[in-house]
């Protein structure tokens, strides 16, 4: 019951932030970007993909986390939960980013997200032993 309700926990706010993501929307992106660059072109089309990412996210959490109860796969819950989520934020920052043409927080990004991939199968072996 309790992996039900973390599932519910972590899926559902992804999709609700989602659904609620647009150009005139009150979630407050930062204060470094200006809400002319959010209502721009570039911005209204970079904040639909953040939008989608973010429900797409939720909603493979939410599938594959009661996939993984149903068919009793508790080793995969986790890394159902973790993948998703972490590459929908990684991508809504690059947009962000990409929105505020800010080159150097994109490299960081970028780099952040190449140690995340590299430590995945690290994580992943050192479970095994």
């Amino acid at each position: 019951m309790t992996d039900v309700i973390v599932i519910l926990l972590i899926s559902l706010p992804l999709i609700i932030i989602g659904r609620t993501i647009n150009s005139d929307s009150s979630i407050n992106f930062g204060t470094r970007i200006p809400k002319s660059e959010l209502k721009s072109e570039e911005g209204i089309r970079r904040l639909k993909r953040i939008k989608i990412a973010l429900i797409l996210a939720g909603a493979i959490t939410l599938a594959g986390g009661i996939s993984c109860i149903i068919f009793e796969w508790e080793e995969l819950l986790f890394w159902i939960m973790l993948i998703p989520v972490t590459i929908a934020v990684i991508y809504m920052l690059l947009q962000l980013c990409m929105i505020q043409k800010n080159k150097k927080t994109y490299t960081v990004i970028t780099l952040v997200f190449i140690g995340f991939v590299i430590i995945l199968p690290l994580i992943d072996n050192t479970s095994k032993d």
